[in-house]
């Protein structure tokens, strides 16, 4: 089994952090009284199931409620040009099952850790305004419950006299929320008494009711990484399950990327390669990783004559939750090789995905050649291959990923019947102008024997951010590969 190491999980359990997020400045518009048509002693239920069918029966009011503080400026705007009824279904449909880790399931964990939140709110906060409008309601709904609540006096704060009083929240990690990163790694939000049993937000600045930038860049960033699918495009007039992500209808979607290969039949072999996006996949946990396993099978059959050859692949994806987190976006590649004898073949390539009882197919007419062939694959340094696997399977981003300066660069590159001479490897960036520029190599490794891959990984030197091309030198006689790469900055 190669192994390679896994994509996500942008919430957790209701008792920790939601990620979730608010409109940039949370305005004194929430915190108005009840909405036009919502009777105001059933507004702040306290139990997670009946605040979620409360808040979701008010269709054509329905950013009048909590979930009103996840929505993205984009979503404001769609919802803001819905004509009726139907349509707003269709929205909040929508709305909720892009942010669903797992569409499988009938019940959407997500929407059901959102409302233990907002019960929690309003069992907890009891002032004006209350519950899950109140400021430390949309804190708790925002960011889950702190790490530490401390009571404070205004001596103890600030060394003076005074009779105000403040509750302190500490939070020590919200997972990849950047406005959390702080030297101390603890972040702390106050809020101030300002009269029984009401609290607000306070800035040390501009003093009560103020959200500071820090909190409102950590609500942009947590509102943002709500959504698991933001693919997943909002349609009128559809029924529900079409806005579920494809692994929900049985099918995986993979890509067959011919388009960075060269010839499938080349050098006695048929190497198809795949391309999986691990935002598509399901994940398992285990220990401290995320893990899913594919299983591929190749065959190739004559087109005259009788006699296929076949190929079967397992690939285990393992990931710890920061490498999830930060590579959900990217795409496991790697081909699928069968050697063959010279001639005409019809190859047929199926991926499965076990846990989730999906499957994906490919056919194709494939002429091979006894000519060798060179496949080239470009994407960053995802993950460290394990040194002491030999079996190892890189994991690179998308092929419309850019590059930085100083950055470094994977070049991943299948070799069909032939081995290179790794010492003679050279790795250039071609300008648009015809000039050269050349790749410190700092390890090339080859894994896997004659079905691959290379693995080179190179440091791009300063340049200028722009369009290049790639060109890999395999030395050996043979023929040079190249490919498009992009310079960000």
């Amino acid at each position: 089994m190669k192994k390679i190491a896994p994509p996500w999980r942008v919430f957790q359990h209701p008792a920790g952090p939601l990620h979730l997020v608010a409109a940039t400045l949370l305005v004194a518009g929430l915190a108005a009284g009840p909405a036009a048509g919502h009777p105001a002693q059933n507004e702040y239920p306290t139990e997670a199931g009946e605040a979620r069918r409360l808040y979701e029966s008010w269709i054509d009011n329905w950013t009048d409620g909590p979930a009103e503080l996840l929505l993205t400026n984009e979503e404001r705007e769609i919802w803001g040009g819905l004509e009726d009824t139907q349509q707003r279904r269709d929205f909040i449909q929508w709305f909720w099952d892009r942010r669903d880790p797992d569409g499988r399931q009938a019940d959407n964990e997500f929407r059901d850790a959102f409302y233990e939140n907002v019960a929690e709110s309003n069992r907890r906060f009891r002032g004006i305004p209350k519950g899950w409008k109140s400021d430390r309601g949309r804190v708790r709904i925002m960011f889950g419950k702190a790490g530490y609540v401390a009571r404070r006096t205004q001596a103890e704060l600030f060394g003076r006299s005074g009779r105000a009083e403040f509750e302190v929240w500490s939070y020590f990690s919200l997972g990849s929320n950047l406005a959390f990163r702080g030297v101390s790694g603890e972040f702390r939000v106050y809020f101030i008494s300002t009269s029984i049993g009401r609290y607000e937000i306070f800035d040390f600045q501009w003093g009560a009711g103020v959200w500071d930038r820090n909190i409102r860049l950590a609500f942009e960033y947590t509102r943002d990484a709500s959504i698991i699918d933001p693919r997943l495009e909002f349609k009128t007039g559809e029924s529900a399950a079409s806005y579920v992500r494809e692994i929900t209808e049985g099918t995986l979607p993979v890509e067959i990327p011919l388009d960075v290969w060269t010839d499938v039949g080349g050098g006695g072999v048929v190497s198809v390669p795949v391309r999986v996006r691990l935002g598509d996949l399901l994940f398992r946990p285990d220990g401290d990783q995320f893990v899913a396993v594919l299983e591929a099978r190749l065959t190739v059959r004559p087109s005259s004559g009788a006699g296929a050859a076949q190929a079967s692949e397992s690939w285990e994806i393992r990931l710890g939750q920061d490498e999830l987190l930060a590579l959900g976006g990217g795409s496991f590649v790697t081909p699928v090789t069968v050697a063959v004898e010279p001639g005409e073949y019809e190859a047929e390539l199926t991926v499965s995905h076990p846990l989730a009882a999906t499957d994906a197919e490919w056919k194709q007419s494939v002429e091979v050649t006894a000519e060798p062939a060179i496949a080239i694959v470009v994407g960053h340094a995802a993950l460290s291959l394990d040194p002491a696997d030999e079996s190892a399977v890189a994991v690179l981003m998308a092929d419309d990923a850019t590059f930085d300066s100083g950055g470094l660069l994977v070049v991943a590159a299948w070799m069909s019947g032939v081995e290179p001479d790794v010492e003679a490897l050279s790795i250039q960036l071609e300008t648009p102008g015809g000039s050269t520029v050349v790749l410190t190599v700092e390890e090339v490794r080859w894994l896997g024997g004659l079905d691959g891959p290379l693995l080179a990984r190179a440091r791009i030197p300063d340049v200028e951010r722009g369009d290049y091309r790639l060109v890999v030198d395999f030395g050996a006689g043979l023929e040079t590969a190249s490919t498009p790469v992009k310079v960000a900055r």
